[in-house]
């Protein structure tokens, strides 16, 4: 062993709202198969575990790694950058009781959670055990949010390789090659994350054969995007998204507070 090593600090805002009065109720499970660290914690005001902060550990292969690598690092030149090779947290809306890596009668390991009614995402005990499955879109037919929030487009590296200017922009065009099913819901926050914007929803197909377009014409300095689904059965894989970006052409910057 060693001393200790904190591999929460990217996380710790979220991790100042478990209601530590009561975490004797946290759990924390490891799936060796995915690669996964699993803790279930009570957020807010709950008394039990209703949400789990996974930690991807996939691309990490031992405890040095994990602990040395954070999802954000400083460059020489004091530019952040983020690759692939690091811890990478998720929260996932699950209220889960229990959870524990079960040995099959087949000799294979699977997670197994302690759920709620009705299914995992409940809270109050049901006495089912639930395993997560890849090919399980829904929650015992309700559905399982899923979203993906972008950075800031665009940093300021690409403003001045661009020559877009350091003030405002035109997002005018998006183009993103995503399959899946449902339809995949689309907000914009235009400056700050505390004016998002819903854009028009875009029907998705699995496989897809081309990639997806929509006008969408936003105005301001920096626009960050999210891609989500809310649908019992819907989920989406995004492998490519490209907003299209000039320098403001009517007002480059607002004169005005």
């Amino acid at each position: 062993g060693g001393e200790p090593v904190k591999i929460s600090q990217e996380i710790q805002p979220t991790w100042n709202k478990i209601n530590w009065q009561y975490a004797h109720t946290l759990w924390v499970t490891v799936d060796t198969k995915e690669r996964r660290i699993l803790i279930g914690a009570p957020m807010g005001s709950a008394t039990s575990p209703n949400q789990i902060l996974m930690l991807d550990y996939r691309d990490l292969d031992s405890a040095e790694d994990i602990a040395g690598r954070p999802p954000v690092t400083i460059t020489f030149t004091g530019r952040k950058t983020a690759t692939d090779k690091t811890r990478k947290w998720s929260p996932w809306t699950i209220a889960a009781n229990s959870c524990a890596l079960l040995e099959r009668n087949d000799g294979t390991a699977a997670v197994a959670l302690g759920g709620g009614a009705p299914g995992v995402g409940g809270g109050a005990a049901t006495g089912k055990i639930y395993q997560l499955s890849d090919t399980q879109f829904s929650d015992d037919g309700t559905a399982i949010p899923s979203y993906y929030t972008t950075h800031y487009f665009p940093e300021r590296s690409v403003e001045q390789s661009l020559a877009l200017g350091a003030h405002r922009k035109l997002f005018s065009y998006l183009t993103l090659y995503v399959e899946g099913a449902g339809n995949l819901g689309l907000t914009s926050f235009t400056d700050t994350p505390n004016a998002p914007q819903a854009q028009q929803p875009l029907p998705m197909s699995s496989p897809a054969t081309k990639d997806l377009e929509l006008p969408i014409n936003i105005l301001g300095e920096r626009v960050a995007f999210q891609v989500s689904t809310n649908q019992p059965g819907a989920w989406f894989r995004l492998q490519k998204f490209i907003p299209s970006v000039r320098t403001d052409p009517w007002a480059p910057v607002r004169g005005l507070n």
